[in-house]
């Protein structure tokens, strides 16, 4: 295959990464981390499990009838695609997975739904999908890297479900162990699958994207594995699908895959809403405790410009919709709430003194207010004013969550369907890389048939 213009080296380069990652050990932290990404994927799909449009979409994927050794967090098996199709989904139903900050990437919701759905029904290890993980957030962020992820958040298209696809694609040539010729195909195919708008945000819609990119990646790179040809120079400057999804030229089209591992730079989320919420969620906590709602007159959120964008839905009416609704985030912290995933139901999002609040609420966006960065003053009745700094939200690269924390909030989405279980779960998922994890894991998966 002979690809043309910028696309040969970026392609190339991808192929000798992934290629050339089989052949060392992962450091220690990259691991860890990894490790870490695991834990907290299995958290928010168990958490997920609960979600009845989640569960709807996977019983319509289910109905295909699909034959394989891959499980499905309902417990179900089925082939690798359908599959990591249905757990990515539950991956990103809720918003409450991982997330890379500098990309605008849910890196572990689609990369390991496809990962985990290849390896099992390949028979591989646990070894082996943890470093095919890595393989695919490396490449996968470095396509939103440099102001990339932000634009496409921006221009509408939904980050995860573009970088996604390629993530998933990688992954899942690492597991195959694809020659470099046949992981710049697999990647080529991943590129001309890409898309999702953000507009989604707020439905089942969303999570479904996410899900379909990491359908994509098994079925890119099983597909290159199979001898088939994609179309080359779907990742040159030129032509390439960033280029046609902003309509310009984008230069550079993708960093280089050297110097520090960005897997180090994921983070995980104490609260299960828009990671654009979260600064401000934090700001709200904060306030509570020393306020009554009853004697706010007025809430100025400052927050980045991108965060009204995402988190757009300023009346939500679902459990979703709120979610993606920095007023109504602002309101239920305001009001005592935890932003957990039992907080979003739809008696809280239409509750008389939480719609009363957010129609309190004005946002207010400046450039120089971070992502992860927020400030609300508060007018109170009595003409107090109460001004609350956030420079780094919960979660954040600046506050990261630790394995410990981690591993609680795995317990709490765990330990109502596994039981004592779910301790076992824990510790194997901690000690991913050792001979018979995977089956270990399969087997504590399929207990969730019984919901």
């Amino acid at each position: 295959m002979t690809a043309t213009d910028g696309e040969t080296d970026t392609a190339a380069q991808i192929a000798r990464f992934v290629a050339s990652l089989r052949e060392q050990p992962l450091p220690r932290a990259v691991a860890d981390m990894a490790k870490q990404s695991l834990v907290d994927w299995f958290a928010v799909c168990f958490a997920a499990l609960e979600d009845r449009e989640a569960r709807l979409a996977a019983e319509t994927i289910h109905a295909w009838r699909s034959q394989g050794e891959a499980v499905a967090f309902d417990g179900r098996t089925g082939s690798a695609a359908p599959i990591a199709l249905i757990n990515g989904t539950f991956a990103h139903a809720l918003d409450f997975d991982d997330f890379h900050l500098a990309s605008v990437h849910h890196v572990g919701a689609p990369t390991f739904a496809a990962a985990m759905a290849l390896g099992m029904d390949r028979g591989l290890g646990g070894a082996e999908v943890l470093r095919a993980f890595v393989a695919g957030f490396e490449v996968g962020v470095r396509w939103g890297m440099n102001g990339t992820g932000v634009a496409l958040a921006d221009a509408g298209w939904h980050p995860t479900a573009v970088m996604g696809t390629l993530s998933s694609a990688a992954a899942c040539a690492t597991l195959l162990q694809l020659d470099e010729t046949h992981i710049e195909r697999g990647v080529n195919f991943a590129a001309s699958q890409v898309a999702g708008l953000m507009a989604s945000a707020g439905s089942i819609a969303k999570p479904l994207l996410v899900g379909k990119a990491a359908c994509s990646g098994v079925m890119s790179a099983t597909l290159a594995a199979s001898g088939a040809l994609p179309p080359p120079g779907l990742l040159q400057q030129e032509k390439g699908v960033l280029s046609v999804l902003f309509q310009r030229r984008i230069d550079p089209p993708y960093p280089p895959l050297d110097g520090e591992w960005q897997s180090l730079q994921n983070t995980f989320k104490p609260y299960a809403a828009c990671q654009l919420t979260h600064a401000s969620i934090d700001a709200a906590r904060q306030l509570a405790a020393q306020i009554s709602p009853d004697d706010i007159l007025t809430v100025h959120a400052c927050v980045n410009p991108l965060a009204p964008k995402v988190a757009s839905h300023r009346s939500p009416r679902t459990p979703l919709q709120a979610k993606f609704s920095l007023t109504h985030c602002i309101a239920m912290s305001l009001l005592g709430h935890s932003a957990l995933p039992q907080d979003f139901t739809d008696e809280s999002v239409n509750a008389p003194e939480t719609t009363r609040l957010r129609d309190r609420i004005e946002i207010v966006t400046l450039e120089q207010i971070g992502r992860a960065s927020a400030r609300l003053q508060v007018t109170l009745k009595s003409g107090q004013q109460i001004v609350q700094d956030v420079a780094a939200a919960a979660g954040s690269p600046e506050r990261p969550m630790s394995m410990e924390a981690t591993a609680g909030k795995f317990m709490q989405s765990a330990t109502p369907l596994l039981g004592k279980d779910a301790g076992r779960l824990l510790e194997t998922l901690k000690n991913f890389e050792h001979a018979g994890a995977m089956e270990a894991v399969a087997r504590l998966m399929k207990a969730t048939c019984a919901l």
